[in-house]
């Protein structure tokens, strides 16, 4: 839904142009990223590659609400540390990490509960 009342220009190249209103800050914080990746052209490819990457990620909760999962947000220093632990370790998404280490960290509680309760089944058997 566009909040604007034009419509985007379409240019000679097909594809239709915005306009976008930044605070000097937030365009400052953009130049100072653009400077520091050379590898995106400019201001217009990491305005696309962000727009679309909050599409996807909204769609992809979506789509886990669909499938029943439980979707969780992260804050930017976990997400900071679980894209180190991927660059540097065996995970290839955020989601093999965070499953990985849930199942750490409650494997030992579920094996003690199992193991009660194949106990207590046991000596309920005559």
């Amino acid at each position: 839904m566009m909040h604007s009342k034009q419509c985007p220009k379409v240019t000679a190249m097909g594809s239709k142009s915005i306009t976008i209103r930044m605070s000097i800050k937030d365009v400052q914080t953009m130049v100072e990223y653009l400077v520091d990746h050379p590898e995106i052209e400019g201001t217009s490819e990491l305005v696309r590659a962000a727009v679309m990457k909050y599409i996807k990620r909204d769609g992809d909760a979506a789509s886990q609400d669909n499938l029943g999962g439980t979707f969780v947000r992260l804050n930017a220093v976990e997400l900071d540390a679980i894209h180190l632990a991927m660059a540097t370790g065996p995970y290839i998404s955020e989601e093999e990490f965070v499953r990985d280490h849930l199942r750490k960290a409650i494997a030992p509680d579920i094996e003690k509960r199992v193991a009660s309760l194949l106990d207590a089944s046991q000596t309920l058997t005559p």
